[in-house]
């Protein structure tokens, strides 16, 4: 089973005059806090994936060598940050999902979707005009975010001018998605619900071929704001 394929649900409870002053609890209203509690702790900052290494990035942007022995795949472009690379090399780039873009609201309107939040470690070397991008992008289908829509995307890069070890954080906003399958609940049972699967691709390039940028881990999590 996929992280994130099992659906929780928040209860609601009343907030206010739930027993008179210094009254315990009943034991169906500690339940439903208990859950409801377990609940925003695994939405706040649920894990989708992680990942260690490669290590060492590096190749000749004259050659674009990250794209020897790829076919198949859209041209390389340097206008546009996500086609420096075609994103089925294992070294450069980790894919994470499926994961179910929606959650429950807590004011019992419906559904809304989630945010993401990427942590990527790196050092940056000092080797002369170098620098090294780090990307993710979320794809409502599993492929590439060369060959289909980018449902969010954010990147950052680091310059030689500041060398050292960095954390890239990257925050991604996901726009609307339809729900386009279906997932066994949490009650173990037959009852299903209607998700909105995703896929999150974390990426890496440098333009330094010294060795000297490294990628040391990928941790992607959902957040909820």
């Amino acid at each position: 089973m996929s992280l994130g394929q099992r659906l929780g649900q928040y209860l609601r409870h009343p907030t206010t005059g739930i027993t008179p002053d210094g009254a315990p609890l009943d034991a169906g209203s500690a339940h439903i806090l208990h859950a409801n509690l377990s609940e925003l702790s695994a939405q706040n900052a649920r894990l989708i994936g992680q990942h260690v290494g490669p290590g060492v990035v590096g190749y000749d942007t004259t050659t674009f060598a990250q794209w020897t022995n790829v076919y198949d795949v859209f041209e390389q472009s340097n206008s546009d940050a996500f086609a420096r690379m075609p994103w089925v090399q294992p070294t450069q780039c980790v894919a994470f999902g499926p994961f179910n873009a929606l959650a429950m609201t807590l004011d019992g309107r419906g559904f809304t979707h989630r945010e993401l939040k990427v942590l990527v470690d790196v050092t940056k070397g000092n080797v002369a005009t170098t620098t090294l991008t780090i990307m993710a992008a979320v794809t409502s289908v599993y492929d590439t975010p060369l060959r289909t829509e980018r449902v969010a995307s954010d990147f950052q890069s680091f310059p030689h001018t500041s060398p050292g070890d960095f954390t890239s954080v990257l925050d991604l906003q996901l726009r609307p998605v339809r729900p386009s399958a279906s997932w066994r609940s949490r009650d173990g049972g037959d009852s299903t619900a209607a998700v909105a699967p995703l896929w999150l691709w974390v990426g890496w390039f440098s333009n330094d071929i010294n060795n000297a940028d490294f990628v040391h881990s990928v941790s992607a999590f959902e957040v909820r704001s």
